[in-house]
C-alpha cells in the first residue's frame, strides 16, 4: 500500500458519468410513458 492520496478524476470521466446518468434518466422516463400509454391508458 502507498500513502499517496487518491487521484482526482479526469474531467472526461466526470462528464462521461454525467452524460450517461442523464441519458439513463431520459430513457427511464420514456419507458415509463411508453408502458403507461401501452398498458394503462385506453
Amino acid at each position: 500500500m502507498t500513502d499517496e492520496p487518491p487521484e482526482k478524476p479526469d474531467r472526461i470521466e466526470v462528464w462521461g458519468r454525467r452524460i450517461g446518468r442523464t441519458i439513463s434518466y431520459i430513457l427511464l422516463i420514456v419507458l415509463v410513458i411508453y408502458l403507461y400509454r401501452t398498458y394503462i391508458a385506453p
